[in-house]
């Protein structure tokens, strides 16, 4: 599970760190090694990640399909600028 799914569908959520630390029974510095991919939950955390945050596949694609989104839409932007230098 990649960090940043982590770390919108807490946002989404409106929880801090330290409160998802608590619902998943672990830590906030484990819940910053997981939103910046510095360390990957172990498999019954990411079970109650996925419980907590409602991560299903369908929630999960639909998330990265956001990001693949505003990253087109960064690149375009970025484009129209050089373009006009």
């Amino acid at each position: 599970m990649q960090g940043k799914i982590i770390r919108y569908a807490r946002h989404v959520h409106g929880l801090t760190q330290t409160e998802l630390a608590i619902l998943v029974n672990s830590t906030q510095l484990s819940v910053t090694r997981w939103e910046n991919n510095l360390q990957k939950p172990k498999p019954s955390a990411e079970k109650r990640i996925k419980e907590v945050l409602g991560l299903t596949e369908e929630t999960t694609a639909e998330i990265t399909e956001i990001f693949i989104s505003e990253q087109r839409k960064q690149l375009a932007e970025k484009m129209r600028k050089q373009a006009n230098l």
